[in-house]
């Protein structure tokens, strides 16, 4: 069906097929009412390429997004790669899937294909954008996304040091040339920051009074306070005298560059290896201080609070860390009801 109308001297045009007379009359019916209510322009109508709502989000919305950007740019791009010569209006659910399926079974950088999570990501990036296209630009009907199936979550990863892991990192951390890695490596065990979050930690975010790290941005977007501990009041107190009067800046500033972070990953590989450490990454200092917290019954609300999980349900994986301490308390309950103890 083609309807064209004409309103205050300007034309408006657009088709659309339908298998009923009865769908067709309804979609004229709406497409008029949203012309006299200014919800359709010229400018709505004018044929767009996915590139186009791309390219439109990257440059308007993602700046105002959290620091996750990078990432939304690399999956924004694979996507301008793979359809972006094409209408939004052949961006159907058909089309989506196979890339979607296209991304499950292709060979990803390292050469391994990528996992479901991933994969998701991807799907939520480009989703977004039509999310956009349809409700703020009027530039398609419907997110194509919204009508396929997604890839099952996969189990989040749950690896994490155990205490004599701990004294062994904490050993070879003395002995890096990397004289920043221990402080940092203790920060992240006991705060469950992000690599990112500490790296980016300046002076004036350090609350030594109230012993709070503050920080304004994190990954999800909101801002948080982390409590010190005692060991990392300690260790930023130790940082801090060794920086006399010039406590400015970066904490964990380059050596090259006082105005860019510390580069740890090669410091951090070396003393991984030299442990004899396998299956970690930095990241595992995260899982770890979730894990523990969990096992000393912290409530998954209070280590999503902690940590800066945006969805407490992120915390829940890490509740298998307390099998073990949960069998022990039942045996205990067990022991005082039938008067064993």
């Amino acid at each position: 069906m083609i309807v064209e109308v004409f309103r205050n001297g300007r034309r408006y045009a657009k088709a659309q097929t339908f298998t009923t007379k009865r769908e067709a009359l309804d979609w004229e019916k709406k497409f008029l009412y949203e012309i006299d209510s200014g919800l359709i322009t010229k400018e709505s109508l004018k044929k767009r390429r996915v590139t186009d709502a791309i390219e439109k989000y990257i440059t308007a919305v993602l700046p105002h997004k959290p620091r996750n950007a990078p990432n939304v740019i690399q999956h924004l791009g694979w996507w301008k790669d793979q359809i972006g010569a094409l209408p939004l209006s052949e961006g159907t659910p058909a089309v989506i899937s196979e890339y979607r399926d296209r991304l499950l079974f292709e060979r990803a950088v390292r050469g391994k294909p990528r996992s479901n999570n991933t994969v998701i990501r991807y799907l939520a990036s480009i989703s977004i954008v039509f999310e956009y296209a349809v409700k703020e630009w009027l530039w398609m009907m419907l997110n194509p996304v919204c009508s396929i199936k997604k890839p099952k979550v996969g189990k989040g990863k749950t690896r994490f040091f155990d205490l004599g892991e701990i004294q062994i990192i904490k050993s070879a951390c003395e002995k890096s040339k990397s004289s920043l890695l221990l402080p940092i490596f203790i920060i992240a065990l006991h705060t469950g920051m992000r690599r990112g979050e500490i790296l980016s930690l300046r002076w004036e975010d350090v609350d030594f009074k109230n012993r709070e790290l503050h920080l304004p941005t994190s990954k999800n977007g909101e801002p948080r306070d982390v409590p010190m501990s005692d060991e990392v009041f300690r260790t930023l107190s130790d940082l801090a005298l060794v920086k006399k009067a010039d406590i400015s800046g970066l904490v964990f500033s380059s050596p090259y560059d006082p105005r860019r972070p510390i580069d740890i990953v090669s410091a951090w590989r070396r003393v991984l290896k030299k442990a004899e450490i396998k299956g970690a990454t930095f990241h595992t200092t995260r899982h770890t201080a979730c894990s523990y917290l969990a096992q000393l019954g912290i409530a998954p609300i209070l280590i999503s609070r902690i940590v800066g999980h945006s969805d407490s349900k992120t915390t829940d994986r890490y509740t298998h860390a307390v099998k073990e301490h949960t069998r022990a308390a039942i045996g205990q309950l067990e022991a005082l009801i039938e008067g064993k103890c």
